[in-house]
């Protein structure tokens, strides 16, 4: 499976933040941690790779050797920036080199509201690749809304032939049926999380931060990952575009000395479990990121989504999750006037025909899950497995409960002293091994001027004999 890392792996905030465990945002967790959970039947074994490097030939083997599919849990795949274009190009040469079944369970395209879906972009080609090596694997590729079928249809490929709108895994995390929400009656007295981005116009920015004045029992939670090294290390955010520095929003938490900081009201997450319960402890969830009011929902929260692109507005609108448009956000319409409005049941809505179609989708390429009734062969339609049980049933929940993780990033200065010598302890590693590095790295340059300083030797004495040569050309005039 594409993964970040497995759902089961407890790192420290460290490991979490130094080996990018979250492939540089934390809603990474998400996805793929529901389409483990439920595709992990009993005796079902899962190997994670990151997919974003070319892999060796030994590993190409190894997988062909011992696995049965490659399943691959997509987020906005379909974007503009060159990185974005170079792993569609790296995963579409996995695809061709594995020998077994490769699904993608779930992909977006993330482009401007405004901006139309039917106009040739430079990652066309890229997706359109990927997409076709993909279709000689699988039935039919899963996307996550309808404005992704839209660009889907523009890239030439059919509707119900060769794709299918699923939503997000995520919010099928939990099958059938979603948690019972928390009666929400907001209040300066309750507990709210909130989430953001940092690129975001300042209208959102100071809408976002002013809530904090209105109640004060708040929590920011950022997902990007030079975010959790300012949590963990205080290294204040600076940001790089096109044209040199990025000016950080008015207001934003970019470094110690905001308030969010020095009350301590900051927390990230390198695991999925104590992000959940985190969130849990909350009232309401309310932001931009759609994988963080997501977490929230599953933790049995109240989400409204401030929608700023198709990638948010698509998961939203399908799945019926409360959301307004960045454009639609009215600064004098109070948090409390928002959610007065809002309608949070919606999202039961149609919730277990759309698990159904998602889970047609999977049997149609060949997956069992642990939703399935019968052992023998895939299940079609009928009562769950799963259903009206308790979750410590299934062999991912069982296995998620045996481990105690390492818990939430946390900023240094509120770390307890036994904390901070452990971050100290990680750190003197990390050091450790970036010397070996470097000193690899020099050992490698010395080697290579070796072999510099040797060529060069070889010219001066092919320019030395070009001389003569010369001269003796000169005197007898040819």
């Amino acid at each position: 499976m594409r993964a970040p890392a497995s759902p089961f792996r407890n790192p420290t905030p460290l490991e979490g933040i130094s080996q990018d465990l979250i492939s540089t945002n934390s809603g990474n967790l998400v996805f793929p941690a529901a389409v483990t959970r439920a595709l992990m039947r009993e005796g079902v074994e899962f190997e994670y790779i990151q997919c974003a490097k070319k892999l060796s030939d030994e590993d190409v083997d190894r997988y062909n050797a011992e696995c049965g599919s490659f399943v691959l849990p997509l987020a906005n795949a379909f974007r503009s920036d060159n990185w974005g274009i170079e792993k569609l190009n790296v995963m579409t040469n996995t695809v061709k080199r594995l020998k077994m079944p490769c699904i993608i369970d779930g992909v977006g395209i993330q482009v401007g509201l405004k901006e139309e879906i039917d106009k040739e972009r430079p990652f066309d080609e890229a997706s359109r690749k990927l997409i076709r090596e993909v279709l000689k694997k699988s039935a039919m590729v899963g996307v996550r809304g309808e404005i992704t079928a839209r660009y889907m249809k523009h890239l030439g490929f059919q509707e119900e032939k060769d794709f299918t709108v699923i939503g997000c895994p995520s919010m099928y995390y939990y099958g059938p049926s979603l948690p019972e929400q928390k009666e929400l009656k907001l209040s300066r007295e309750s507990r709210i999380n909130l989430n953001g981005k940092i690129l975001l116009p300042q209208k959102f920015q100071d809408y976002l931060f002013g809530i904090c004045d209105l109640i004060p029992d708040h929590w920011y939670i950022p997902q990007n990952l030079y975010e959790l090294k300012t949590i963990y290390e205080g290294m204040p955010i600076r940001l790089r575009g096109p044209g040199g520095n990025w000016k950080i929003p008015r207001g934003y938490p970019a470094d110690y000395t905001h308030p969010l900081y020095r009350e301590n009201r900051v927390r990230g997450f390198v695991s999925l479990k104590p992000w959940m319960d985190f969130l849990a402890l909350g009232d309401l969830s309310f932001g931009s990121r759609i994988h963080g009011n997501i977490t929230a929902i599953l933790s049995g929260l109240p989400a409204l989504i401030v929608a700023n692109d198709t990638r948010v507005l698509e998961l939203a609108a399908y799945h019926r999750i409360q959301h307004i448009s960045l454009k639609e956000l009215d600064p004098k319409a109070s948090i409390f006037e928002l959610c007065a409005k809002a309608d949070f049941g919606s999202i039961y809505d149609g919730h277990e025909a759309r698990f159904s179609h998602y889970l047609d989708f999977l049997h149609k390429n060949g997956l069992r899950t642990i939703f399935d009734d019968g052992e023998d062969e895939i299940a079609g339609t009928g009562p769950y497995a799963y259903e009206g049980r308790k979750p410590e049933n299934c062999p991912y929940d069982r296995q998620i409960a045996s481990i105690d993780f390492h818990g939430t990033v946390i900023p240094f200065p509120f770390l307890s002293e036994e904390e901070r010598m452990d971050a100290f302890q990680c750190w003197g590693k990390e050091v450790e091994k970036c010397d070996r590095k470097l000193q690899e790295y020099r050992d490698k340059m010395e080697r290579m001027q070796a072999t510099i300083d040797e060529q060069n030797r070889k010219l001066r004495k092919l320019r030395a004999l070009r001389h003569p040569i010369q001269t003796i050309r000169r005197k007898l005039d040819i």
